[in-house]
Parts: C-alpha cells; sequence; structure tokens
C-alpha cells in the first residue's frame, strides 16, 4: 500500500494518522507492506524546481508496483497524484483523505474518507457556547488547504447569525500583535498555518498554542491534535481513527472496487474540549454537550481539601502550644530545683499546680484533636459522615467481607434535579433541601447499615450482611420516605434515583463501585426516582 501524505511525521496529527495506519495493518490478518510517502513540497518555492521535484520523486515511485494508493492531505498532494503518478499507475485503485472531494479526481478513485462535516459542527456548536460578535478564521495565507479550510468555515457559518466575520492570514509576527488586540466578544477557527509568511516553517499545534496564549477569546480547531495546544475545543477528526479508517478503506477498494461514483466516508470525529481553555473563558461544563469529552480537568485542590489542610494546621498550632508549655515548665522546674532546699514544701505545692494545670491542657488537647478528627469525618452541611469516613468504612467492610465470606450490597442516590432548585430558589433553600434529606435517609436505614455523603446532591449506603432483596427494601424505604418530605420554602417534592450493586466474590472495591455508579446512571437514564440494581 503506497501511501501519499503532504506532510511528515514531524507534524502531530500525520504521525498520528500514520500511527493508525501501522495499528490497523498489525491487526489485519493479510501481511501489509505500508510504503508511506511524504510530498513536503512546501521546501520548494521556485515553480521549475518545484516540477522537477514531482517529477523526480514520482520517477522512484515508478518501480514500487503498490497494489493500492492512498491520498491524503492538502489539494497540493492531489494534483501530485492527479498529473504524475496517477500517469503512472493508471489502474491502481487509489483512496482519499481530505476536506473536500477534489473535483478532478481520476477514474481510480474509490472512495474519499471526508472530514468536511466536522466544520459546520464545531462552528454550530461553539456560536452556541460562545454567543459572539465577531469571527475570526486564522489561517496560513501561503497554504492552499489552509485557506481551503478558511472558505468551508465561512460556507459554514448560518447566514442568519449575527456575527461579524474576518479573515486572520497574515504573516505570523503580524498575526500574534493583531490577536492581542482583538476584542473579548469573538470566538476563533483555526485551519492551519504552516509557514510564518516569511518562508521558515511551522507546526500548526506550536503556531496555535502561541495564537491561543495571546487571544482574549476562545479558539475552536477540527483536529483532535489542536485541542490540547491551544484550541478549546471542537468536533475533532482523531488522527489515529482517521488513519484506521485509510487502510480499512484501502483494502475494500483492493477486494471489492471499483465503486461508481467513489464511496464516500465521513472520517470519525470526537466533541473534544479542553478544561483549561473552557475556564480561561468562563465557560462551564454545564454548557457542553452531553457526549463531551473533556482533557486537562484539574480540580482546585484548596477546594476539595479545604477541611483537611484546616485542620492539619490546627493541630500543628495546639502541637505548638503544647511544646511551648512543656519548654515554660521545664524551665520552671528547673529555677525551682535550686531553691528546693528553703522552699520544699512550696516546691511540691508549686509542682503539684503546674502538673494539674498539664493534665488539663492534656485533656483539652484531646478533646480538640477528638473535635478535629469529627470535623475531617462529617460532612459539615449535614453534619453525617463525609466521602473520606465512607470509603475507610467501605474498606473495612470490603475486607471483613472477603474474611468472612459474608455479602453486602453498596447504593449511590442522587438527588433528581437538584441543580434546579438551586437556580430556581437560591443556594440557602438548596442547602436546607440537602440536609432536610440527608437526615431523612439516616433515619430510614438499619443500625447495621452505614450511610454518608459522598459529594454534592450524592449519597451513599452501605446495607450491611444483605442480599439484593433486603437492599432493594431498604432502599425503596429511603426512596419513599425522600418523596414524603415536603418544604416549607419549596413548592415542590423532592425524588432519588438509587442505584444498588451487590459484592460478589471475587470482585475487587473498584468494581463494586463502578456497578452501583452504572445502575445509577440507568436509573438516571430510564426517568429518575426509581431504583436499578447493577449485577
Amino acid at each position: 500500500m503506497l501511501v501519499l501524505l503532504s506532510l511528515d511525521v514531524t507534524y502531530p496529527y500525520v504521525k498520528s494518522k500514520v500511527d493508525g495506519l501501522a495499528y490497523e495493518g498489525a491487526r489485519n490478518p493479510e501481511t501489509i507492506l505500508l510504503d508511506i510517502q511524504s510530498l513536503e513540497d512546501e521546501r520548494f518555492s521556485d515553480p521549475d524546481k518545484l516540477d522537477h521535484y514531482y517529477k523526480t520523486k514520482a520517477e522512484q515511485l515508478k518501480n514500487s508496483k503498490p497494489d493500492v494508493i492512498v491520498v491524503s492531505g492538502s489539494p497540493v498532494i492531489f494534483s501530485f497524484y492527479n498529473d504524475y503518478i496517477y500517469p503512472i499507475m493508471p489502474d491502481v485503485p487509489m483512496v482519499g483523505e481530505t476536506r473536500t472531494i477534489p473535483g478532478d479526481h481520476k477514474p481510480p478513485a474509490y472512495s474519499f474518507i471526508q472530514y468536511m462535516q466536522n466544520m459546520p459542527k464545531t462552528v454550530e456548536m461553539a456560536l452556541k457556547i460562545s454567543r459572539p460578535k465577531t469571527v475570526y478564521l486564522i489561517g496560513d495565507a501561503t497554504h492552499p488547504g489552509s485557506q481551503l479550510s478558511m472558505d468551508l468555515v465561512a460556507k459554514s457559518i448560518p447566514k442568519d447569525a449575527d456575527v461579524k466575520v474576518e479573515r486572520l492570514d497574515m504573516p505570523f509576527q503580524e498575526l500574534m500583535e493583531e490577536v492581542k488586540k482583538l476584542p473579548k466578544n469573538a470566538v476563533g477557527f483555526f485551519s492551519l498555518i504552516f509557514s510564518d509568511g516569511r518562508g521558515n516553517r511551522m507546526v500548526p499545534e506550536k503556531a496555535l498554542q502561541r495564537i491561543a496564549d495571546q487571544a482574549r477569546f476562545p479558539i475552536y480547531a477540527f483536529h483532535e491534535t489542536m485541542v490540547g495546544s491551544g484550541a478549546a475545543g471542537g468536533v475533532v477528526a482523531k488522527g489515529e481513527d482517521v488513519g484506521v479508517q485509510m487502510l480499512q478503506e484501502g483494502m475494500l477498494a483492493l477486494k471489492s472496487g471499483p465503486f461508481s461514483p467513489p464511496r464516500v466516508v465521513p472520517a470519525v470525529s470526537t466533541l473534544l474540549f479542553d478544561w483549561h481553555y473552557l475556564d480561561k473563558f468562563g465557560v462551564s461544563l454545564d454548557e457542553l454537550p452531553e457526549d463531551a469529552e473533556v482533557i486537562n480537568l484539574k480540580p482546585d485542590l484548596l477546594d476539595e481539601y479545604y477541611f483537611e489542610i484546616l485542620a492539619g494546621v490546627l493541630v500543628i498550632i495546639i502541637q505548638s502550644i503544647l511544646v511551648a508549655l512543656l519548654v515554660l515548665y521545664s524551665r520552671q522546674k528547673q529555677k525551682l530545683t535550686t531553691e528546693l532546699s528553703t522552699v520544699n514544701q512550696n516546691l511540691e505545692q508549686r509542682i503539684s499546680r503546674r502538673t494539674r494545670t498539664l493534665t488539663e491542657l492534656n485533656q483539652a488537647l484531646k478533646r480538640k484533636e477528638a473535635e478535629i478528627t469529627h470535623l475531617m469525618l462529617t460532612d459539615p452541611l449535614t453534619g453525617i459522615p463525609n466521602r473520606r469516613y465512607f470509603e475507610n468504612e467501605l474498606k473495612r467492610e470490603f475486607k471483613r467481607s472477603e474474611r468472612t465470606a459474608s455479602g453486602f450490597c453498596l447504593a449511590i442516590c442522587d438527588i433528581d434535579h437538584f441543580k434546579s432548585v438551586n437556580d430556581t430558589y437560591g443556594h440557602d433553600v438548596g442547602d436546607e433541601v440537602l440536609i432536610r434529606i440527608a437526615h431523612c435517609i439516616s433515619e430510614n436505614v438499619r443500625e447495621s447499615d452505614f450511610m454518608a455523603r459522598w459529594g454534592g446532591e450524592e449519597f451513599v449506603i452501605m446495607f450491611v450482611d444483605s442480599d439484593r432483596t433486603t437492599a432493594e427494601r431498604m432502599a425503596e424505604r429511603v426512596r419513599k420516605a425522600v418523596s414524603d418530605i415536603s418544604f416549607e420554602d419549596m413548592d415542590r417534592r423532592m425524588t432519588l434515583s438509587i442505584g444498588i450493586t451487590q459484592r460478589l466474590p471475587g470482585e475487587t472495591l473498584g468494581d463494586v463501585m463502578k456497578h452501583a455508579d452504572q445502575a445509577l446512571y440507568r436509573s438516571k437514564e430510564e426517568g429518575r426516582n426509581r431504583i436499578t440494581f447493577e449485577k
């Protein structure tokens, strides 16, 4: 299989396509030899030298005798195929991978893998999320593929969209200066930059990263490797998946072609976002489509472990006070020892008083340590055990279950539509709802069971020494009790979606948590306010 590429594997997206080709080739039961050829014609600016280079390249490939040809990249690589490769290999099937199908493709073109459909989807999504006043098309004036991509993006913008469209395809240094001045209420669409406009080659991912660091608005892209390199997101083509498609279509063309007209296959695409840039421009996860994949999620460690850090600081302060008191006591004792011969009786009384003081301080310290331990293991809002406490109890029960061959069930409960309570009635009412429901759950489980707040609007219950029937009966009691709660400041009732699983022999703790979470997901998907059991 002869694979003709516009660019070499130093470009991340090209490398991922080649990796996909190699991966699928290794999986194929037949032995497939891949001859990867990169055109790299951007090195030549003189047309005569470029023509000579094309002819030399074609002459080198003349004796390769491939069974099928895959052409991937910009319009330039298809022109090279039409003008130089097709005349010497007119009967070899060709499969293309490109944005748009070339109008002058030669007869052996059996299939085309097309990723133009990513653009309208990305444009529609970006306009909906960012609601811009201006759309900037960022590209490379020296590269035909980039210009074509910019044209396609422009055509993808709805005619009734109230936005101004501007092209930014000037030399790179001028582009960097211009981006700094552009307003915030805008979005950009990156159509790849391969040159700085002064003859120096650029890697698109690195160019985008530099632009994104200066821009005051989010930039969207159409290739997987751009997300994580400056793009806020997009409906992107994954290079490795496209590489797999290229090899599959090549084998299909070889075995089942020709096809007339050529097959048109949409490239595999994914809705991908970078949380770093979403957060930078104030886009919340709630605004993203449900099937979106988000990379670089970084929780705020200070917020996540605020109470643990606070408790640790308090322990250090208390210990420092204790050390200071002990040092003071030691010095006083040494002073009193020197006066022992004359004031022995008085010294004994003073030592006795000091001892009582230290005893009281030690008892107070123990009480404080107990209070701190309680704070570390208790949810501050509801007063019930928190996630850390529950995880410790779950691990202990898991080990006991393995040792005694006894079983237990785990349930995850989620308050249905809780976000709408905060949005409609405010966070004070939302907190009251959490407190009431937490206490209701606690009152409706057995003394042998253990429940805690898992986080947000989720609670967990561990039914000790219980089978499925018992757990479902207790969970139904909890669900019914919660649905019967009435709230003074809210004219609605709240319900729970509950997912239950039973720990089976051989399952890990991770398996149990995974099954309970899957059961909860099914409860939500099937209409909420219900109980679902997952084996």
